[in-house]
């Protein structure tokens, strides 16, 4: 439980010091309050080091002292620039002594419930070996013709890499799912606080609202909870669904304040949106189901800088430059950089056979093959929607959601066309585009969910805008007025109690991952560990698969797995 507590606050720390270059950088005008920039420097700072962590797996394995020198390499070019420091010595000011305890409350109960032994079948499967695979080699030619599930990159599991070392024995896989959900949780509490000062804008609600719902249905769902504590992708997707869509609305309803004139004098000066940009498209390299986010934001920073050539021009190198690394890395595992798709594939000596392909993706995003009892059928839409609406009863939840989104659309029509705030289209592109893509590839709880949630907690935050926006705001006392609360301080003493009981033995580290029956097989010059049926691999040594292919050989023997692996010609 320590051990989630210290690596967060170090991630919290360089990814905030990073993105907080990173919006100096763009000049974000947008985000000026130490809130906003919080969360969005946080998340770019995310973005920025999983997309750097791939691309360095081209070359290096991602250990931890590889992940803690590229971090600490990129805090430094931050640190250069005085503006980035001024910035951050306003946001360690701001950091009361309440705000503290508030921090150590959260991680404490946070860590407790992520200091579970890891059960998602997924992580078993293939989210651990791979990041297994990166902290100890990096990216290898033609992993996925060892298993085709490694053929699914995600930036997630680079990020997770450097956190995961050998000498942990696999105790740390649920970090990164943890830190997302501690920064959910101070994202919350951020908005919170901008709430009960009676100085909260449109985005605050909005923020708050998503973030408390999201939180709610991730702990609250044994199912979600159990992906919650893994390494799974779906977790970030799910939170930085709701930041993009929070900083949609940020910047445009602080652009409606700028004076015209600011606007054309700052005319080749990036735009803001181009935030929005980058963490959409950093969202697609953590798993490609969020391809419809990245399309809603390219719409909205087309229609904010259509008339500006330079603007779009940063926009596609934005676009290119954070999408490459992921492209890159799914040619050399696959062959392929949309893998499973056949779209764009690469005749390499590595490259996964087509039927492999068609297979994972009728396994994976033909969801109508599901309900067949031969993998060649498709069940019509109509017969396959009535067999998913009554396979269980998280599917009818989400049927319900959906139509009461419709309802809830409106209601927001309504009250919204009467008012001066903006964005709430694009936010509701994003949910409608969002399920249709879900609806046609994989209608599952743990994708759609993010999208579900999106027009309710904009209903929320709207009817409460309106009604409380005119309250006269709080004055903010000075950050070094504030005193240790009594209450803050009981309330610590219940968190540590409380996650100590439910940590039990593993208050430092968490539990060890589960293991699995290993045999050791060969095919070829191949030699490799196979779980034993219906086992999977778990923390299994590498190189852990199932039933390799007898056409499959080394890349190189004389360097052994470590080159890759390919395909007999």
């Amino acid at each position: 439980m320590l051990y989630f507590i210290f690596v967060w606050t170090i991630l919290l720390t360089l990814c905030c010091i990073v993105g907080t270059g990173l919006l100096h950088f763009l000049r974000a005008s947008a985000f000026q309050r130490t809130g906003d920039q919080f969360v969005t420097s946080v998340w770019l700072g995310v973005v920025c080091l999983s997309v750097l962590y791939l691309l360095v797996s081209l070359v290096l394995p991602l250990s931890s002292l590889i992940g803690f020198s590229i971090a600490i390499a990129c805090c430094g070019l931050a640190l250069l620039n005085r503006s980035v420091r001024s910035e951050l010595a306003v946001l360690k000011a701001a950091v009361s002594p309440n705000i503290g305890l508030l921090y150590l409350i959260g991680a404490m109960l946070i860590a407790a419930l992520s200091t579970r032994s890891v059960t998602w079948l997924d992580t078993g499967l293939y989210h651990y070996p791979l990041i297994h695979w990166l902290n100890q080699v990096g990216t290898v030619p033609g992993i996925a013709l060892l298993f085709a599930n490694f053929g699914f990159t995600s930036s997630w599991f680079a990020f997770a890499a450097p956190l995961n070392p050998e000498m942990l024995n696999a105790r740390a896989s649920a970090a990164t799912g943890g830190f997302a959900l501690f920064v959910t949780l101070i994202q919350t509490g951020i908005a919170a606080g901008y709430i009960l000062r009676k100085q909260a804008q449109f985005s605050d609600w909005f923020l708050g609202f998503f973030s408390a719902i999201l939180l709610l249905c991730l702990i609250g769902s044994g199912h979600l909870r159990e992906i919650s504590i893994s390494p799974s992708p779906d977790i970030p997707v799910a939170v930085l669904t709701g930041v993009i869509a929070w900083t949609i609305l940020v910047i445009t309803n602080t652009s409606l304040k700028q004076p015209a004139t600011v606007e054309r004098v700052e005319r080749n000066v990036p735009d803001s949106s181009l935030v929005t940009l980058i963490l959409a498209t950093g969202t697609v390299t953590v798993k490609l189901v969020a391809l419809p986010l990245l399309a809603i934001s390219c719409g909205f920073y087309l229609v904010r800088n259509r008339t500006s050539l330079r603007r779009l021009v940063d926009g596609l190198a934005a676009v290119i430059l954070v999408f490459s690394p992921f492209l890159l890395v799914q040619v050399f595992t696959s062959g392929c950089p949309l893998f499973p798709s056949s779209a764009l594939c690469f005749s390499t000596p590595w490259s996964v056979p087509v039927e492999t392909k068609e297979w994972v993706t009728r396994l994976t995003h033909n969801w109508t093959s599901w309900y067949t009892s031969s993998p060649q059928e498709t069940t019509p839409l109509p017969v396959a929607l009535w067999l998913w609406l009554t396979d269980n009863r998280g599917n009818q939840i989400m049927a319900l959601i959906a139509i009461g989104s419709l309802v809830a659309f409106g209601l927001l029509f309504r009250m919204l066309r009467k008012t001066s705030l903006r964005g709430y289209l694009w936010i509701i592109a994003i949910q409608v585009l969002g399920i249709a893509f879900y609806l046609k590839t994989s209608p599952l709880l743990r994708f759609a969910l993010p999208c579900l949630i999106l027009i309710p907690a904009l209903l929320g935050a709207t009817f409460c805008y309106l009604k409380f926006s005119q309250v006269p705001a709080t004055p903010v006392t000075p950050p070094n007025q504030f005193k240790p609360n009594p209450l803050l301080l009981g309330l610590l003493g219940i968190a540590a109690v409380v996650s100590v009981s439910v940590a039990s033995a593993w208050v430092v580290l968490p539990p060890p991952m589960q293991t699995a029956s290993i045999a050791q097989k060969q095919v070829n010059n191949v030699t490799y560990f196979a779980p034993e049926k219906p086992e999977v691999c778990w923390s299994a040594e590498i190189p852990c698969a199932f039933e390799v292919p007898d056409d499959i050989y080394l890349r190189n023997p004389n360097r052994g797995f470590v080159a890759g692996f390919i395909r007999a010609q």
